[in-house]
This record gives structure tokens, C-alpha cells and sequence, in this order.
């Protein structure tokens, strides 16, 4: 029988943020804008096992104030400042400017 690994446990160097991302408080349900969805955990609690991975706002009649957020951030690099600086914004149901270059 062959166990199951987690990313962080298969991934050298797993100690990194990347890899154990700050813990936030979370709702919603598969209804809701804050989309997710939770599986039993065994100690009579609920863990969070998927949720929403981009959010995007554009008014087509004004397109220079579309805004998006992710959770994590822009960057998939584990050492740039932009690899999980969207998180606390993606948890309060904010979101960034996209800008147009």
C-alpha cells in the first residue's frame, strides 16, 4: 500500500512559506462569494479543502477599473515579495487594481 505525501513533505525545502502559507479564518460554501468547500477533518471539526482561486471585477462601461485578486499572489516564485501578498486582500473580499500598462 503506498501512503500518500503532501507537496510540502515530496518538496525539498519545505519549510518554506510557499509551501505552509498563512493560516486565515474562513466561510462560505459552494453558494456563496466566497466559495469553498470542506471536508471532515476526524476530530468533529470541518477543514477547508478547495475554494475560489481568482475573483475578477470589470464594469465594461468603465474597463480602466477592473480589479482582481488571488489567494496567494501574482507571483509563483516562493522568494518574491509578491508570492503571498494577496492573501490578507483576498480574505477581507478586496481586490487590486488591474491597470491596462
Amino acid at each position: 500500500m503506498r501512503r500518500k505525501k503532501s507537496v510540502s513533505c515530496a518538496v525539498e525545502g519545505s519549510q518554506h512559506p510557499v509551501f505552509n502559507p498563512s493560516r486565515i479564518p474562513l466561510g462560505g460554501d459552494g453558494d456563496t462569494l466566497q466559495c469553498a468547500g470542506y471536508g471532515a477533518s476526524g476530530r468533529n471539526d470541518f477543514v477547508l479543502n478547495a475554494t475560489s482561486v481568482y475573483r475578477q471585477v470589470v464594469d465594461f462601461a468603465d474597463p480602466d477599473a477592473a480589479s482582481y485578486v488571488v489567494p496567494g499572489g501574482a507571483s509563483g516564485h516562493p522568494d518574491s515579495p509578491h508570492s503571498q501578498d494577496q492573501l490578507p486582500i483576498w480574505a477581507r473580499h478586496e481586490r487590486v487594481p488591474m491597470g491596462r500598462g
